[in-house]
């Protein structure tokens, strides 16, 4: 199942890409990721196999590929997948947070992935009902924190210069 969101800030695009790398680099859009996975997560779980029972598997791993150039647009790939005992019940997602000119004062922010729902047509018929609100509503969750974040960071113009935007 695909999943999108979108966002503009009013921001440069070479202020922007540097601080989602710093975001990247400072372990803080891991901790952006892990939040919006555990807040999706934790709709699933109240309604899943395990409830609030305790060992229920909420730990996850957040994995971040070197940002891929092309033009003026960066993608930073990303995976989030479960681990522990539940991790097969959960879907893995794939995706990419892609940053690209929107006008000359914004950058287009855009969280792109899939997923595929576990558990064959169990997990489908899941999806269908409950699963693609939630990966819909994480997904949104995560690029507004990725947004406020990055506006959070203070980028100077000495930044800018040193790596000229890339």
């Amino acid at each position: 199942m695909f999943v999108s969101a979108e966002t503009v800030l009013r921001r440069d695009i070479a202020g922007v890409r540097i601080r989602l790398r710093r975001l990247i680099r400072d372990g803080r859009l891991s901790e952006a990721s892990h939040a919006a996975y555990a807040g999706g997560m934790d709709q699933v779980l109240r309604v899943g196999p395990f409830g609030d029972r305790p060992g229920a598997s909420r730990l996850v791993r957040v994995s971040f590929a070197d940002p891929a150039y092309r033009g003026d647009e960066m993608a930073v790939p990303l995976r989030w997948e479960t681990r522990g005992r539940a991790a097969g019940l959960f879907p893995v997602l794939d995706a990419d947070i892609t940053v690209s000119p929107a006008d000359p004062e914004g950058t287009r922010i855009v969280l792109t992935g899939c997923y595929r729902p576990p558990l064959g047509a169990v997990g489908a018929g899941l999806d269908r009902v409950l699963m693609n609100k939630v990966a819909a509503m994480t997904v949104e969750s995560l690029l507004a924190r990725v947004a406020s974040a990055i506006d959070e960071l203070a980028g100077t113009e000495e930044e800018v210069s040193q790596v000229g935007g890339r």
